[in-house]
């Protein structure tokens, strides 16, 4: 059977906590999830499913069977369960916003992370869709960049600035990106981030550091009781708003209608006048406070892969 590769960035408007869901005993009570390896915060794949098959934020899209279709219905009465047939991924962080004092924020990048997330995905991706070669070389020049002179406590900025930089409280050494004449930089940009922001290239450690339970912020939460006392106070870790994350399901080739359709309903709905405007979707826990809201914004078009390549 062929797939098609769906691959999507998300960036979150508001702080995010998809949380592990197990107890701790600490300063931090709830902890966001992370990858085992890599020790990066991530958004497993069944919470990315459960979010965009409940969206609270936008238009349920089309009502008809195929959202039973994509996600699996449960069954009801003597009726079987009906599994679904689109195969969702874990999130991946790939960029998070870090204060600065050479600038507000500057947009973290670890290529050495970014570069395994591409090798993660880009094997099942060809040209025989939507997505033609030109596009796919310049996701892969993004692997090109020259990481050799990213050590653990050393940076490359993309403003030229005389001034020592610090990352939160970390002093860092640091080299200026020859943006212009970088066509990796630009990949980047044109791929993962619009807006004109700095840029940090930092070593793996270091993301590793600026994201351990340390430096992500830890909000306290308290539960008022009916004597408007305080009857329980706990801290709960998140991500930052403007990260961006790496993501990317599978969708069965015969059900390309089904899937254009799926992927509309992520990025884009059609209000009544006939004006497309941005969707937006929630991930993770706390809905009533704001967290955890996203835009999915898709990355290469009708990439395939075929599951025969892998036998």
């Amino acid at each position: 059977m062929q797939y098609q590769n769906n691959i999507f960035t998300i960036r979150s408007i508001t702080n995010i906590h998809a949380g592990t869901k197990r107890e701790h005993f600490g300063l931090i009570d709830q902890y966001v999830q992370r990858d085992r390896y890599s020790q990066l915060p991530n958004l497993v794949s069944h919470t990315v499913k459960g979010a965009v098959d409940n969206n609270k934020l936008g238009k349920t899209g089309d009502p008809n069977k195929y959202m039973d279709i994509i996600f699996g219905k449960e069954g009801k009465n003597s009726q079987p369960s009906v599994p679904g047939q689109f195969v969702f991924m874990n999130a991946d962080l790939l960029m998070m916003p870090v204060r600065s004092n050479a600038a507000p924020i500057y947009h973290v990048y670890c290529p050495e992370v970014l570069v395994e997330w591409i090798d993660k995905v880009l094997p099942y991706v060809d040209d025989t869709g939507d997505m033609n070669a030109k596009q796919i070389e310049e996701l892969k020049e993004i692997k090109n960049m020259d990481t050799t002179k990213i050590k653990d406590n050393s940076i490359s900025i993309s403003n030229n600035i005389n001034t020592p930089i610090y990352l939160e409280d970390r002093k860092c050494n640091h080299t200026t990106i020859p943006e212009a004449s970088s066509s990796p930089i630009k990949m980047l940009r044109k791929y993962f981030l619009d807006e004109n922001q700095p840029i940090a290239l930092v070593s793996k450690s270091l993301m590793q550091t600026l994201t351990s339970d340390l430096y992500l912020e830890a909000i306290p939460r308290n539960k008022i009781g009916i004597k408007k006392e305080s009857e329980n106070l706990w801290y709960e870790q998140v991500v930052g708003r403007e990260s961006i994350w790496g993501w990317h399901y599978y969708s069965p080739k015969e059900l390309s209608n089904e899937n254009q359709k799926f992927k509309d309903y992520l990025t884009s709905t059609v209000s009544k006048d006939g004006k497309v405007e941005p969707i937006y979707h929630q991930i993770g826990s706390n809905f009533s406070v704001g967290y955890g809201v996203v835009k999915f914004r898709s990355l290469l078009k009708n990439s395939i892969q075929d599951e025969s390549k892998q036998k």
